[in-house]
């Protein structure tokens, strides 16, 4: 099935006009498009900005669930089982490649902010993390360790705040908006 990214804004819209039903990804994928008027389009056809994905281990099979989507008739309703995984927010999985401005109308139109959005957003944009502190992202974030960098090393044991993350990771200038 297509998906809301593999097209325009103009075909994602005929589509739905001709009876395209919101599919799971579409959120997502307009989020990772970065086009506002595509965003809105899908949230018109009723997805949440919200909305939580799970990975359940069925036997020795993976498979994705979501908790709202109009394609799934029947709601998640035990997401404590241990054989469900939390898998991250569409907020989680774009937030360092989206720009502030697409932030921004995100969080205005009722996406919550994750406790640890600043700690996920250390690749973001200046800019798109002065929206989160400006939104109440939590700034107050803890460390008992900092993990390499780039993948290899020694892990840092201690007591960390988010200025320190940030600088650990290269981020002076996301440490000097705190």
């Amino acid at each position: 099935m297509l998906s809301a990214s593999d097209v325009q804004y103009d075909v994602a819209e005929y589509l739905y006009k001709k009876g395209r039903t919101l599919q799971a990804y579409d959120l997502s994928d307009a989020i990772r498009s970065q086009d506002l008027e595509l965003i809105k389009l899908v949230q018109s056809q009723g997805a949440d900005l919200n909305q939580l994905w799970y990975d359940f281990k069925d036997g020795d099979e993976w498979s994705r669930e979501f908790d709202q989507c109009p394609e799934y008739t029947e709601q998640l309703e035990d997401t404590s089982h241990p054989n469900f995984t939390p898998r991250p927010s569409n907020f989680e999985m774009n937030i360092n490649s989206i720009n502030s401005e697409i932030v921004k109308y995100l969080i205005d139109n009722g996406m919550e902010i994750p406790d640890n959005a600043l700690e996920t957003a250390v690749y973001a944009s200046k800019a798109t993390v002065k929206v989160l502190i400006d939104a109440g992202a939590d700034t107050d974030l803890k460390f008992d360790k900092l993990e390499p960098a780039n993948g290899g090393g020694i892990v840092q044991k201690g007591d960390f705040d988010l200025v320190d993350y940030y600088k650990h990771y290269g981020r002076d200038d996301l440490a000097e908006l705190l």
